[in-house]
């Protein structure tokens, strides 16, 4: 077996060849190295040239910037919604940020207080609250208002999204009996009626996030539960899963329920980083009674949220709020109604000489199931779509293509404007 270098030595010939990595990320890597040569698993390999590989590939960890070109415009691994230019000029802004002080008397101040007010503005809702992503905020409402007791939720609506988030698990971790009714295909009001005990302290609706019932179906409407939750004193809780401000009937999508439909409950969860493409975030909104129960219960200490998830929030609600066509400045949304043709001239004009193809994306994150958006690509291979696509990963800043039908595809749809401009400098390395 080959005799390793010391640690020293090693240390000394990589950083005599020029490398410009941190001293102490390079001794973390010798150590690695020599430490793998003495349990004989890399003869015949050079050890400084291991060493650097090592040390590059901690360098490049962890979370940093990269382009989106797998067609899935809300993708979960690389952090769902991008954020709009106001958003972006918010979070850079902040060193210290006034959090939770008031500007005016310089005491100490809500840190909700601006993001409720444009909440309120947007959405007509009596009151809101933030914590750190909608897992959190479905969690929160469920444990306050009905541990030790049953929430009613429908068979058809039981989800498991990314990540094993399972409803039924939450409702159980939050203290409360899950009460199921209906089936899978046909859940009526009637299910909800009959199902109603003195042990009842929630009926609960869940957007059915990552796919569609299609077919021999029925659901009681949002207007039926509330009619019935008012009836009988319970309160009706709606989680509206990707979260949606705008009308997506207008631009000739799809029906998304937006926040203001779901008001007809008397709470509403969402999340901040899918459709409204603001930070991760979860959204509570509802009468002033069920928020301040939710935002008194002890657990907001450990879920509200810190100033670069306010920062960036309050600047895409804004946003919102005070520009004229928000569509034009959300990226998400430019990403999803941009025409193909649009998608083709872009293509073009990057001249990066690889075919151009035409492609299908997805909106993902749960939004819109089942909907397919005419896309158009750089197809980046004919073959070994697996190798080529882990040397785009490897490039600064990574490319994250697709693979369809053995071929790497670098969707345009899913990139940003940001993203699309520095493809062709990131392809150079290549």
């Amino acid at each position: 077996m080959e005799r390793p270098p010391s640690v020293d030595k090693l240390i000394r010939e990589v950083w005599s060849a020029g490398s410009r990595l941190p001293r102490p990320l390079i001794a973390e890597a010798a150590r690695e190295t020599v430490a793998a040569m003495r349990a004989g698993g890399l003869n015949g390999l050079d050890p400084v040239a291991l060493c650097r590989q090592k040390a590059e590939e901690r360098l490049r960890s962890g979370c940093r910037g990269a382009i989106n070109a797998t067609g899935v415009l809300l993708h979960t691994g690389l952090g769902r919604a991008p954020l709009c230019k106001a958003a972006q000029e918010r979070v850079s802004s902040l060193h210290h940020a006034s959090v939770e002080i008031e500007l005016d008397t310089g005491r100490r101040g809500d840190r909700q207080a601006h993001c409720r007010w444009l909440l309120q503005r947007l959405t007509g809702c009596e009151d809101a609250l933030i914590v750190n992503n909608n897992a959190a905020a479905v969690f929160l409402t469920i444990r306050t208002l009905a541990a030790g007791r049953e929430a009613i939720v429908s068979r058809g609506q039981l989800i498991e999204i990314g990540g094993s988030f399972r409803l039924p698990d939450i409702i159980e971790q939050a203290g409360a009996r899950m009460r199921e009714v209906g089936t899978t295909n046909k859940t009526r009001i009637e299910d909800y009626e009959r199902a109603i005990n003195d042990q009842t302290a929630l009926i609960l609706r869940c957007h059915p996030s990552n796919f569609k019932i299609e077919g021999f179906t029925e659901e009681a409407s949002i207007s039926e539960l509330s009619e019935l939750a008012r009836s009988r004193g319970i309160p009706l809780m709606d989680d509206a899963g990707s979260g949606c401000l705008i009308d997506t009937r207008r631009y000739g999508l799809p029906h998304e329920p937006t926040l203001q439909e779901s008001l007809k409950a008397n709470v509403v969860t969402a999340s901040g980083d899918k459709l409204i493409g603001g930070p991760q975030a979860g959204l509570i909104l509802g009468g002033k009674e069920i928020v301040s129960k939710l935002a008194a219960n002890p657990l907001m200490r450990a879920l509200r949220p810190g100033a670069i998830t306010l920062a960036a929030l309050e600047a895409t609600l804004e946003t919102y709020l005070y520009s004229e066509n928000p569509v034009d400045e959300i990226p998400i949304w430019r990403m999803i109604l941009e025409s193909q043709e649009s998608l083709r001239k872009k293509a073009r004009r990057l001249k990066t000489g690889l075919p151009i193809v035409d492609t299908v994306a997805a909106i993902g994150g749960g939004a819109l199931p089942g909907l397919s958006l005419p896309s158009v690509g750089l197809q980046a291979s004919d073959s070994q779509a697996d190798e080529v696509a882990r040397k785009l990963r490897s490039l600064d800043p990574p490319v994250f293509p697709r693979i369809v039908d053995g071929k790497a595809i670098l969707d345009l749809r899913s990139m940003t404007e940001g993203e699309i401009e520095a493809l062709p400098w990131a392809l150079k390395g290549l």
